[in-house]
């Protein structure tokens, strides 16, 4: 997401092949590359703009974005935030530490706000890059293909 510090992060071709193997199995989820393949360089309006236009988007697919709850909330001070929320679902995940705002945007449809019944982990990227580079248990934060890929190519070191 633009609105985000894209700091001590991997090459993007290393962030798709760990998120591939983090939904394998999951076949109601997948990955595209879509962004990175037409360099469209990380605008999200400007790519969900480009994404509506496939014929796919509009016959195959039913597409929504999926952020976490600490991104939802800073959505709208984005540029043309009020045209994304109109153009695209998203489907914005709970997170520990992350409360959601009184009217926000994203408790109306046809957006979808997932929140656990159990409390959730306290998980994140920055954990996981913490992890791997001081020697961590990032099995415990990662599921285990992820972490072979991670040790194997030497990231986050």
């Amino acid at each position: 997401p633009q609105a985000r510090v894209l700091k001590d992060l991997a090459p993007v071709e290393h962030r798709l092949a760990m998120l591939r193997l983090a939904v394998e199995g999951s076949p109601q989820l997948q990955v595209h590359d879509y962004e990175v393949a037409r360099e469209l360089g990380g605008d999200t309006l400007h790519m969900v703009k480009h994404l509506l236009e496939e014929d796919y988007a509009k016959t195959t697919y039913d597409l929504s974005l999926a952020f976490g709850l600490d991104v939802a909330n800073s959505l709208p001070t984005w540029p043309g935030a009020d045209t994304l929320t109109r153009m695209i679902r998203f489907v914005i995940i709970a997170r520990t530490g992350y409360d959601v705002q009184p009217g926000a945007w994203y408790l109306e449809a046809p957006h979808i706000y997932l929140h656990p019944d159990q409390p959730l982990p306290q998980l994140s990227s920055t954990m996981a890059r913490r992890a791997a580079r001081e020697g961590g248990d990032l099995e415990a934060i990662v599921p285990p293909a992820v972490a072979r890929y991670i040790e194997e190519h030497g990231l986050y070191r």
